[in-house]
């Protein structure tokens, strides 16, 4: 069993296929139980993480925790590390928190008041060198300014560019054979679905999961893939 920094700290593609489709699951009850929520209540994370015991349990805490940070956050709630830290005392025992800080720093400039990484400092001095190290390797985007032709005396609006800029993870190309990622709709502790253009200029959406395509499970969807692109019929979306 690894120790507890290691288990929050190491990838998920680490994890065996049963510890993958688990996640998936905890993961997916929880997601849905905030969707069937008005926007002002809230669910308890504790009601959908496994026993204390469980090997999981860690794992299961961190992805639990980015998509409450996330979800809070896009609802126009806040949400501090500080809480979750208080509330599971297993976080206080791991040696940097570096990841879910990240997460919040990064779901704040997405969703929320923009911090600047150095507000961090204050609030956790052990942890931010670490916090720092993660912003530099994984920057976030930057928001595009497109000026006027010279001359016309007029610059686009900060407001203006901020509402057409991507938030696109370094991990992800923007084009992918062709298919160009436009605005991302959504995403959880298992992928992304951008709203996207085909070759020749055809709206689609594309899903893009963060397992490796060496693991089991992926292998295992990516034969699902196929079976479902052999499908044709008028009333179901074609899959390429």
């Amino acid at each position: 069993m690894m120790s507890p920094h290691m288990e929050l700290t190491a990838g998920l593609g680490n994890l065996s296929a049963n510890d993958w489709e688990r996640l998936q699951e905890i993961l997916d009850h929880f997601e849905k139980a905030w969707s069937n929520v008005a926007s002002e209540d809230v669910i308890d994370l504790k009601a959908y993480l496994p026993g204390n015991d469980d090997p999981l349990r860690l794992m299961a805490l961190q992805e639990l925790i980015k998509a409450d940070l996330e979800i809070h956050w896009r609802r126009g709630l806040t949400a501090r590390i500080e809480s979750y830290v208080n509330d599971f005392p297993e976080l206080q025992a791991v040696r940097t928190l570096a990841p879910l800080i990240y997460e919040e720093y990064r779901v704040r400039q997405m969703h929320g008041d923009k911090p600047p990484a150095t507000a961090y400092q204050e609030r956790f001095p052990s942890d931010y060198e670490d916090f720092q190290r993660l912003v530099q390797e994984q920057p976030l985007p930057t928001v595009n300014q497109t000026n006027t032709p010279s001359g016309s005396g007029k610059e686009e609006k900060p407001a203006e560019a901020a509402s057409q800029a991507t938030m696109l993870p370094p991990s992800l190309p923007r084009n992918v054979r062709g298919f160009k990622k436009i605005k991302l709709l959504g995403s959880g502790g298992f992928g992304e679905v951008w709203q996207s253009e085909a070759p020749g200029g055809v709206p689609c959406a594309i899903k893009s999961a963060f397992r490796p395509i060496e693991h089991e499970a992926a292998q295992r969807e990516m034969q699902s893939m196929e079976l479902i692109k052999r499908l044709s019929h008028p009333f179901l979306l074609a899959t390429q």
